[in-house]
């Protein structure tokens, strides 16, 4: 199975979603490793992948987007309606949709686990 490893602190929302939408069509499973960042529109990537891992030492986030450096309720609604259709558990969703564009919050083990992520401590099996 393919897998896309993450690391990125986000970016163009409307790139994302379209890198979102391969990862999903493709089935291609998403990674973030030991210390690796996935926020803001990279979390769409993340949450776009056939089965999803992270390592406990991974810090994966959400918040509400901006346009040209202003926050932008429709873009952020555009970004929940996204994260939605991928399956984002609706408590991950108000979160993102309330937390600032300069802000962030970081998903915990339960947040990750609620959405399906395997979480791993490294060489160990993965935490269900």
């Amino acid at each position: 199975m393919t897998s896309l490893r993450l690391h990125s602190d986000g970016g163009n929302l409307r790139e994302g979603v379209l890198l979102a939408a391969v990862v999903k069509s493709a089935k291609i499973s998403t990674n973030v490793g030991r210390d690796a960042t996935c926020a803001s529109a990279c979390f769409l990537v993340f949450a776009a992948g056939e089965a999803k891992h992270a390592n406990y030492r991974a810090r994966i986030g959400v918040h509400g987007a901006a346009d040209k450096g202003t926050a932008s309720r429709s873009a952020t609604k555009s970004m929940a309606s996204v994260a939605e259709e991928l399956g984002v558990p609706s408590s991950i969703i108000r979160r993102m949709v309330i937390t600032p564009p300069g802000e962030m919050v970081w998903l915990n083990l339960v947040d990750l686990q609620s959405m399906g992520t395997n979480v791993s401590r490294g060489g160990a099996e993965p935490e269900r």
